[in-house]
């Protein structure tokens, strides 16, 4: 199965390289290491969560950042983000609003909602952008932790006027990382992913922040203000 998923994503047309990577280091992983516990790799990529969605429904995000004394980048990525199937059976992710919309990318709808690709690398971007570090080594960070078990919470969310039931899970890929000293402020990242079936597309909130509380590192003039990045699920619009 993984080795399709693979096959299928590297045929992908507007899929960024290091996406397909990060995906497929997960699939590999999953499928071939006899160790590895696969629920936490299960949630965050789970297959058939655009099956019941129609090709006439578009799925609504809103992405919001917040990182203090970069208000160009803020401005630049947050907006609304919309995702719809295709007549090939492509899932297509576009970002901000009419008359500023842009498609980001065109990914297999078989493989799942591609809304958790996005996030990782969005964040990624913007993360080796304000603190000037290697995107590489923050995506091999982030790909060492997907391959680890993480506690499941479950929890209760509201969509409309209903509470629903779904669960989260939270990622600290930069923890005890050898090179933290250097990362200014960026080695408290958290990655915290909220889903439901109840939610058509399967995601309710991906959301990336980093802490204030860095003891020491705090009081060094190059340490960076927090920094936020969170998709919302809004709503699915133009269903028959």
């Amino acid at each position: 199965m993984a080795t399709r998923q693979i096959e299928t994503l590297k045929a992908a047309t507007g899929l960024r390289p290091v996406a397909i990577g990060l995906l497929t280091l997960a699939l590999l992983c999953a499928a071939m290491s006899p160790g590895f516990a696969a629920g936490t790799h299960e949630l965050l990529f789970r297959e058939g969560t655009l099956d019941t969605i129609s090709d006439k429904a578009t799925l609504e995000y809103r992405r919001s950042v917040s990182a203090p004394g970069s208000r160009p980048l803020e401005q630049k990525n947050t907006g609304p983000i919309s995702l719809q199937l295709t007549s090939d059976d492509m899932a297509e992710i576009h970002f901000g609003a009419q008359g500023d919309r842009r498609r980001v990318g065109a990914f297999p709808a078989s493989v799942g909602n591609p809304l958790i690709m996005y996030f990782l690398e969005t964040v990624v971007r913007d993360l080796s952008g304000l603190a000037g570090g290697s995107p590489y080594y923050m995506r091999n960070r982030i790909k060492a932790e997907l391959l680890k078990e993480h506690p499941v919470q479950e929890v209760t969310v509201k969509w409309g006027d209903r509470q629903v039931e779904a669960q989260s899970v939270v990622l600290y890929p930069f923890w005890n990382d050898p090179a933290s000293d250097r990362m200014r402020g960026i080695e408290t990242l958290a990655l915290s992913v909220t889903v439901s079936g109840e939610i058509p597309g399967w995601y309710y909130a991906l959301k990336a922040e980093t802490s204030e509380e860095r003891g020491t590192r705090s009081a060094l003039p190059d340490t960076l203000p927090a920094y936020s990045s969170t998709i919302l699920f809004q709503g699915l619009e133009g269903e028959e």
